[in-house]
């Protein structure tokens, strides 16, 4: 279905989101969100229940999986993840001098390896 979206979007038009609870990216373990106790395990977030209690897509691992399933090279990917939403919500596409820099370091396999928020390293 990944395959399938990417070719009918196109690499202009794609974009990379998620809409994760904040358990998102945690080690397993139970958690609370909000109100509900959130079972994390390996990626998958579910309630007391064993329903699935929201999505624990982090934005770097929806950047790797769309490379592991259509072969997009890192540079498409992290587009897909960054100019195409900028530009869709009619943001600057280009970097503006003395701005607050807020970014991602991927190795060439899109693996975040450093955070950027507001010009310091996190």
């Amino acid at each position: 279905m990944v395959r399938l979206w990417f070719k009918s979007k196109g690499p202009e038009r794609a974009v990379l989101i998620t809409d994760s609870l904040p358990a998102a990216g945690m080690p397993n373990g139970i958690y609370k969100v909000g109100g509900t106790t959130v079972h994390v395990k390996d990626g998958r977030c579910t309630t007391d229940a064993g329903v699935l209690a929201g999505s624990a897509l982090t934005l770097d691992t929806a950047l790797r999986k769309l490379q592991e399933f259509t072969g997009a090279d890192l540079a498409t990917a992290v587009r897909l993840a960054s100019r195409n939403p900028a530009r869709m919500l009619g943001l600057a596409r280009d970097l503006i001098l003395g701005a607050a820099a807020n970014f991602n370091v991927y190795d060439a396999c899109g693996r975040r390896q450093q955070t950027i928020l507001r010009g310091k390293v996190l």
